[in-house]
């Protein structure tokens, strides 16, 4: 996990593959990477979002350079001893090993149109190969590094040559910021097909056979282009076998569920609606629809279902076999939700499986990243399997058990049997919508109640400038708009 922080007063946590999550006024705790890293309140109350110095400060140091520092930590390099084991139970492939030297790799780098490159990394060995790796990495605001290593030498030391895209949403120069969701067709499905059709006239391509691998918002972007009415069934069925690893299908359940699991329920502007406009940029785009305070996927159930790919899973091709990986202890992204989508695909004649380690966390198979050997073997070993016998993978796995063909349910019982800390949440965006009040103090607050508390900060905030004669403030007008905008809102629920 890689930690960016302000010099003084606000820190902000960039995690390292999906979720950007600035925060005003808690204190940051960090026990571990990853997943581990916990988030606690400071004393005071929770409406005390915005607190004044944090505020004030922020707009007097703007000239300020934002440091950054890498808090990786170790390494978890797997044994080339320890084998990847199959879902039921077979050794099929060793783990990530230093067999293939970085002496040995070729590494290329292509540039291709709208800023999209890639890497490619093969061998002698890979290019005799006919099967081969994309993958595409969270984000946004991320971009395949050496923090992928794992993924990077396994690929490589399986004999599989692999493409890591950067496109719209990367934190490549020209991608920060391109991710549209309102586009037609979005960015990031514009800039994966001009991958695809790269790759079909690469000459050491002709004749591969192509398994896509996405991680977090890279299966955003993948099962959007899959689920794209203006992307030809040629072009979809260029990939032979699908991988979703903790995919974010749902952009208004994922940041809902984020925001309940790493702040305890504290709910505030910057994570419900500034990490939507980095990931769908309605507001920078010359689409006639735009994000606003209230006009973005969180708030807004009808552009969320337009947005989100998650609502479409039934228009997935049913020719491609698909496997979801995602561990129950995942912080990031709700079980359930693959769940949910394995059900989607299958209900509707499709072929999809899933495997779920009770360890390692969103970014288990990520450098230093408190990867999990017990997930990472299972994840890569079910990836093989995928691309070498299909058969051999039993629709669900948790752990190294088969568990049959069971509903969301029934599997969330098992999954809690072996994670006794796991809990479903699978109607956790619909309750957010309810008007009725949640209850327990692990439930998330109503939306009702998410915004007064967002306005009554913006107001207190507001009347802070007004004491220092700021109110002709960019920020100042731009938070009295938000008022109005919340005001009119709570007025029509």
């Amino acid at each position: 996990m890689e930690i960016r922080y302000a010099q003084i007063p606000t820190p902000t946590i960039r995690i390292d593959t999906g979720w950007n999550l600035p925060i005003d006024n808690v204190g940051i705790t960090q026990n571990d990477v990853g997943d581990k890293t916990q988030v606690t309140q400071d004393k005071s109350p929770k409406m005390q979002i915005l607190e004044e110095k944090s505020i004030l400060s922020k707009q007097e140091k703007l000239s300020q350079v934002v440091g950054s520092g890498s808090s990786a930590g170790e390494s978890h390099t797997l044994p080339s001893s320890d084998p990847v084991v199959s879902p039921r139970g077979q050794a099929t492939v060793s783990a990530a090993s230093s067999s293939v030297s970085k002496a040995e790799r070729k590494v290329d780098q292509i540039g291709l149109e709208n800023h999209v490159s890639l890497q490619i990394f093969s061998t002698d060995e890979t290019k005799k190969n006919k099967n081969a790796i994309l993958f595409l990495h969270g984000g946004p605001g991320l971009a395949y590094d050496d923090s992928f290593e794992n993924m990077t030498s396994w690929s490589l030391e399986q004999g599989y040559t692999l493409v890591a895209p950067e496109i719209a949403g990367s934190d490549k120069p020209g991608l920060s910021g391109t991710s549209d969701s309102f586009a037609n067709p979005p960015n990031y499905v514009r800039d994966l097909q001009s991958v695809v059709k790269h790759l079909r006239q690469h000459p050491d391509f002709k004749e591969k056979e192509i398994c896509v691998v996405a991680h977090s918002w890279g299966g955003f972007q993948l099962a959007s282009f899959l689920t794209d009415k203006n992307i030809s069934s040629e072009d979809k069925s260029f990939f032979k076998q699908v991988v979703f690893i903790s995919p974010n299908l749902n952009s208004a359940h994922t940041r809902i569920f984020a925001s309940n699991e790493q702040f305890g329920g504290l709910s505030n502007e910057r994570q419900l609606h500034n990490d939507m406009t980095d990931r769908h940029a309605g507001a920078n785009s010359n689409s006639a629809e735009k994000i606003t305070f209230i006009n973005n996927p969180v708030m807004n159930e009808n552009l969320n279902q337009k947005i989100s790919p998650f609502y479409r899973l039934e228009e997935m091709p049913k020719i491609i076999p698909y496997l979801f990986v995602h561990p129950s202890k995942d912080k990031m992204v709700p079980l359930s939700q693959s769940l949910a989508a394995v059900e989607k695909i299958n209900s509707s004649a499709g072929n999809a499986r899933i495997v779920i380690p009770t360890d390692g966390g969103h970014t288990f198979f990520k450098t230093g990243n408190a990867n999990n050997p017990d997930a990472m073997t299972a994840c890569l070993g079910a990836i093989d399997s995928l691309i070498k016998e299909p058969d051999s993978l039993a629709t669900v796995t948790i752990d190294k058990e088969s568990s049959g063909n069971l509903g969301s349910e029934n599997i969330e019982l098992k999954v809690k049997e072996k994670d006794g800390s796991y809990k479903s949440q699978k109607n956790l965006l619909d309750e957010w919508h309810s008007d009725d009040s949640p209850s327990g103090s692990e439930k998330m607050d109503n939306k009702r109640q998410t915004l007064m508390l967002i306005k009554t900060s913006k107001e207190r905030t507001l009347k802070i400038y007004e004491e220092r004669n700021l109110a002709n403030n960019d920020a100042y007008k731009k938070m009295s708009e938000d008022v109005l905008m919340i005001n009119k809102f709570l007025e029509s629920l």
